[in-house]
């Protein structure tokens, strides 16, 4: 338990997820928080209702398991 990969999801799956708890605890479970069963829970439902790990985290992390990318040129 810790701290997990972000979890993007519309407005409203954050609405529906209301009902495991308050929105902080909904924005720190999304953010990755898995401290208690409920934050974990709550990114379980989040996956189920569609929603999906951060482009960006996802990105960094094939370039860092990746050593070819320092040769291509990045698509803008």
């Amino acid at each position: 338990m810790g701290k997990e990969k972000t979890i993007v999801v519309n407005y409203k799956v954050k609405k529906e997820l209301l009902k495991f708890g308050s929105y902080p605890t909904i924005k720190k479970a999304l953010e990755g928080d898995t401290k208690t069963p409920q934050k974990i829970e709550i990114r379980e439902e989040a996956i189920k209702l569609g929603g999906r790990f951060s482009e960006s985290e996802l990105t960094q992390e094939s370039e860092k398991s990746d050593n070819s990318t320092s040769d291509c040129t990045p698509l803008i």
